[in-house]
């Protein structure tokens, strides 16, 4: 079978232009919408000999959980579909950088920054979880940071649905997501797993924003996951001078061992690391003030407050 090549036109859709990035299981490309008259990204999956089907099964899945999702923090995706044994997902062009690109180059994000893209972050995880998607791998290579200041949750390529047919894609005893940021029920079944996973990592992600560093490490996977499940990690205040010393327990209150997870929503855990993070910054009569989002009023949406705090190193054009 050959491979796509610029110029080649997907089923009469979109147009493709040059690669922006590959993987293990495809490519992104930056292409033309023929109709639309746009610049589009189109992500491409390689063909596999084994398990075409039902990796086509789920890559459709992940376009059409993705585009029910229909948040201004989550990609918008706008068509998906099977050119020559291609599957592929036509989604809106970002501008920016992932969050993950920022931590390599600034070592740890601002405070006012690592608020905004966890309050971003929750309020797409909040919206998908209302829908019964469960992302599974919320991560800074996963969280886009555009150049407008709007953070996007980004490929959910791994992602649990419970609404949209064939759940049990993911075979029993197969570990799914990227060991740093998995939750302990995540290392013991990625099948079993729910929206608290979700919780879990993006504590985790908070974590490295502020340090620059995730909690729990090791020299091979099962050392990771022991180092999760015993929940012992260093307190953020001696990694980063001048952080709140509450801080340190609100990260032990989650990552605990045998712990539950003491929030029941994304905007919660949100609302609480705000809280924490910058008491100190609000006086007690100066409530803070709240922005929820107007979307899909069938939806209960998370209701965050916004900070204004424009990213302070220059955007990067994805292209």
């Amino acid at each position: 079978m050959q491979s796509l090549v610029p110029g080649a036109v997907l089923d009469d859709k979109v147009q493709l232009e040059r690669r922006l990035g590959s993987g293990a299981m495809g490519t992104v490309w930056l292409a033309r919408h023929l109709a639309l008259d746009i610049d589009v990204a189109v992500k491409v999956l390689k063909h596999f000999d084994r398990d075409a089907e039902e990796i086509e099964t789920r890559f459709a899945m992940e376009a059409r959980a993705v585009a029910r999702i229909d948040s201004p923090h989550v990609v918008r995706v706008l068509d998906h579909g099977c050119h020559a044994g291609f599957p592929y997902m036509v989604m809106e062009r970002l501008v920016g950088e992932s969050m993950a690109e920022r931590l390599e180059r600034e070592g740890w994000l601002e405070i006012e920054d690592v608020v905004e893209v966890i309050c971003g972050v929750a309020k797409a995880l909040d919206r998908a979880h209302a829908l019964g998607v469960v992302h599974r791998d919320v991560k800074p290579e996963n969280i886009f940071l555009c150049a407008d200041g709007t953070v996007k949750l980004i490929d959910f390529g791994v992602a649990k649905t419970s609404t949209l047919g064939a759940p049990g894609l993911t075979s029993p005893g197969v570990m799914i997501g990227t060991p740093e940021y998995m939750s302990r029920e995540q290392v013991v079944s990625s099948s079993g797993v729910t929206a608290a996973s979700d919780l879990w990592s993006l504590a985790v992600v908070a974590y490295e924003a502020l340090t620059g560093d995730v909690p729990f490490t090791g020299e091979s996977l099962g050392l990771i996951c022991v180092a999760i499940c015993s929940g012992r990690h260093v307190p953020p205040t001696q990694l980063r001078k001048g952080l709140p010393e509450a801080l340190d327990a609100w990260f032990a209150s989650i990552f605990a061992p045998r712990a539950s997870m003491p929030f029941t929503s994304a905007a919660e855990l949100a609302q609480g690391f705000r809280a924490t993070l910058l008491a100190d910054r609000y006086a007690p009569e100066d409530p803070l003030t709240e922005d929820p989002l107007v979307e899909d009023p069938r939806v209960e949406d998370p209701q965050l407050p916004e900070v204004e705090s424009p990213w302070r190193a220059p955007s990067l054009v994805v292209e």
